[in-house]
């Protein structure tokens, strides 16, 4: 194109040049023409400030290396920490085991509100469990916990979601739906405590006893066993492979022989756990 710069102030030339550039109508510029660009032109000079690499921000606060001791884990409470930390485990396990138990099938007739930790017990007679049966209620096939993340967001919306509904909606339900567990065969035990201490306290009955629903056999307290909206299909999980029925559990399933094979290999674990938290806890 022909590009007639008479008259242009030396800013203007390379913002026409640029426009020359980029334009195959072969229109001609002049400084008349250029009068009606200044928002380009302001657009322009920006796009091009924008481009200069800018200078590095440099931190003002004084800093120091990292060192050594930096490195060294806190304890809370002071050298005695992980002994008083066990303290604190074993008597939230005695506590759960002062509670209850309480049958499971009679959740929907006695509704209460509060969260904490929970424990479920079986004592029925599915040939794979019969190490766990715990007619004593004393060997938890499974710990779970209810807390209200609402309370620490400000978001109230799920304050409905408590160790209730957590039992009933969601465990008493997954029961009642697969075709070999009956919710007769059921017991639990469970510790109210403040939302603070909801997450180390399930931590802590989850480690000392090692509960088969928790280790072994995952997939019983999965809140995510809905049917995919997407329509795609998901793997069935342990739990739902040895516990056909449950509405949403996956539709792939899984070999059920890998699946009893795995529960049968980490079970002695398990076992041990309870044996050593009992003995702990002075045979209780």
């Amino acid at each position: 194109m022909t590009l007639l710069v008479e008259g242009l102030p030396e800013e203007l030339k390379e913002f026409a040049e640029v426009v020359a550039a980029s334009t195959t109508s072969g229109a001609t510029y002049s400084a008349n023409a250029a009068a009606g660009f200044d928002d380009d032109i302001e657009q322009f000079h920006a796009d091009r400030e924008a481009e200069r690499p800018q200078p590095p921000i440099e931190c003002t606060v004084p800093t120091v290396r990292v060192a050594p001791t930096d490195l060294e884990q806190f304890q809370p409470l002071g050298p005695d920490t992980t002994k008083l930390e066990m303290r604190l485990r074993l008597n939230i396990a005695r506590q759960l085991l002062l509670r209850g138990p309480y049958a499971l099938v009679d959740l929907h007739s006695n509704p209460f509100p509060g969260d904490g930790v929970y424990a479920l017990y079986y004592h029925g007679d599915f040939p794979l469990y019969a190490d766990l049966k715990s007619p004593g209620a004393t060997c938890p096939i499974y710990v779970g916990k209810s807390a209200q993340p609402g309370r620490a967001s400000g978001n109230g919306q799920d304050r409905a979601r408590n160790m209730h509904h957590r039992l009933t909606v969601e465990h008493l339900r997954s029961i009642q739906q697969v075709i070999n567990l009956e919710p007769e065969s059921f017991t639990f035990r469970f510790v109210m405590l403040p939302n603070s201490w909801v997450d180390f306290a399930e931590y802590s009955l989850f480690d000392l006893f090692q509960p088969a629903w928790n280790t072994i056999m995952r997939g019983f307290g999965s809140r995510n066993c809905d049917p995919d909206t997407r329509g795609r299909a998901s793997t069935a999980s342990p739990w739902d492979t040895l516990h056909p029925g449950r509405v949403g559990a996956g539709q792939l399933p899984r070999p059920k022989e890998d699946v009893e094979g795995a529960f049968l290999k980490g079970l002695p674990a398990c076992l041990r756990a309870y044996q050593h938290t009992l003995l702990a806890l002075g045979g209780t």
